[in-house]
C-alpha cells in the first residue's frame, strides 16, 4: 500500500529546477522553475493545486550542496515530506540502459524513483543554526589550511633555490603567519558555537575524553553527525569513514580479503589515522596493543592502525550514547568486546 499519493523528481542546479510530477504511476505534469524565491513560491503553489494533504506529498531530489538550501528550507517550512538522495545512489538506482541525459530526464527518473523506493523515505530535517555555523567554520578552517600548505610549499621551493629571493621568503612568512592567525580565530569561535549548546558541549567533553581523539577530531564529528543524531551505530559510522573492512566475494573464483572502501570521507580517515598513530608510541595508550598484535600476531602495521581507528570510533558512538566519558580501567577489563565486528579478518 503506498503511503504517497504525490511523487515529485526535481533535477536542481543553481539557477532553475525541473520538476516531474508522478501521480498513479503516470506522469502527469512537469515543469521548469526558477531557484529563487517567486520560483519556488510557485512550485508550491502547484503542488497545492493537486488538492491534497501535504503529508501524501513526497518530493525526492539529490543533495547538490548549496543550491538547494533555499527550496528544501521551503519545503520544510510548508510541511512537505523531501527526501534527499545520495547523487552516487541515483546515478545507479535506475535499472534501465539509457544513456541520455538531460534535466528533465533525470527528473523524471526521481519522480520514479521516489514512487519505487517510497517504504525506504526519509525525512530531511535542516540542520539548527549552530549545526550549519559548525559545518560552515569548519569547512573555512580546512580550506585556510590549504591555502597554508601552498604557501609553506612555496617558501621551502624558494628557500632550495640556487639564489633565494629574500622577499620572497618574507612575503611568505607573512602570509603564513597571517593564515595561522585566522587559523586560531576560526578555531576559537567553534569552541565558543559548541560550548554555548549544553548538549554540543557535553559530547565535545566525551569525545575529547577518548585517546585518539583531540579537538579538531571532535569538532569533525560533531559536525558530520550533526551532534551524533545521523549514524545509528559504529558500523554505519566506519563505513562513512572508509575504515570498515567489506567482503568481496562471488560463487568460488571471485575472492579477496576484506579491505575498506575508497568511497570515505577522506579528511576523517586521516584524522583518525593521525590519532591512532599518536597513541601507539612509547608510554601512550594503544603501546602495548599495537606491540603485542605486531610482534607477537604478526600482523601488519596498516591493520593494527585500522582496527584502532575502528576501536575510537565505536568510542565515540557507545560513550555519546551512554553519556560517560572513557574510563581507560572500563576498556582495559573489556577491550576485546571494543573489537567485535569492525577489525580485519
Amino acid at each position: 500500500m503506498e503511503k504517497f499519493s504525490l511523487f515529485i523528481g526535481i533535477d536542481l542546479g543553481k539557477r532553475e529546477f525541473y520538476a516531474a510530477f508522478r501521480s498513479q504511476s503516470l506522469l502527469v505534469k512537469e515543469r521548469k522553475y526558477e531557484n529563487t524565491a517567486s520560483g519556488i513560491s510557485r512550485f508550491i503553489q502547484d503542488i497545492q493545486a493537486f488538492g491534497l494533504e501535504l503529508n501524501q506529498v513526497l518530493v525526492a531530489l539529490e543533495h547538490c550542496g548549496v543550491y538547494l538550501e533555499k527550496l528544501v528550507m521551503a519545503l520544510y517550512a510548508e510541511g512537505i515530506f523531501t527526501w534527499l538522495w545520495n547523487p552516487l545512489i541515483a546515478k545507479h538506482a535506475p535499472l534501465d540502459l539509457n544513456r541520455h541525459k538531460d534535466d528533465p530526464r533525470d527528473a523524471k527518473a526521481m519522480a520514479f524513483l521516489a514512487q519505487s523506493y517510497q517504504a525506504k523515505a526519509k525525512r530531511y530535517i535542516p540542520p539548527s543554526v549552530a549545526e550549519r555555523e559548525i559545518k560552515a567554520l569548519s569547512l573555512l578552517r580546512r580550506q585556510l589550511i590549504k591555502q597554508r600548505t601552498q604557501f609553506i610549499n612555496q617558501q621551502k621551493n624558494n628557500r632550495d633555490k640556487a639564489l633565494p629571493l629574500p622577499l620572497a621568503a618574507e612575503v611568505f612568512q607573512q602570509l603564513i603567519d597571517s593564515i595561522n592567525e585566522k587559523i586560531k580565530r576560526v578555531e576559537k569561535q567553534l569552541k565558543k558555537i559548541i560550548v554555548q549548546s549544553d548538549r554540543l558541549k557535553r559530547v565535545y567533553k566525551i569525545l575529547t575524553s577518548i585517546p585518539g581523539i583531540g579537538p579538531v577530531t571532535a569538532t569533525q564529528l560533531i559536525e558530520i553527525s550533526r551532534g551524533f543524531t545521523t549514524f545509528n551505530s559504529e558500523i554505519a559510522l566506519a563505513k562513512y569513514a572508509g575504515t570498515l573492512p567489506l567482503k568481496h566475494l562471488s560463487g568460488s573464483s571471485i575472492k579477496r580479503k576484506p579491505r575498506s572502501s575508497k568511497k570515505a570521507n577522506k579528511q576523517l580517515k586521516v584524522n583518525l589515522t593521525m590519532g591512532a598513530t599518536s597513541q601507539i608510541r612509547k608510554g601512550m595508550f594503544f603501546e602495548n596493543f599495537y606491540r603485542y598484535k605486531t610482534q607477537v600476531q604478526k600482523m601488519e602495521h596498516l591493520k593494527v592502525i585500522n582496527i584502532i581507528r575502528n576501536t575510537l570510533l565505536k568510542l565515540a558512538v557507545k560513550l555519546v550514547k551512554l553519556d560517560q566519558e572513557f574510563d581507560p580501567d572500563t576498556f582495559r577489563n573489556n577491550k576485546k568486546s571494543w573489537q567485535v565486528f569492525l577489525t580485519l579478518s
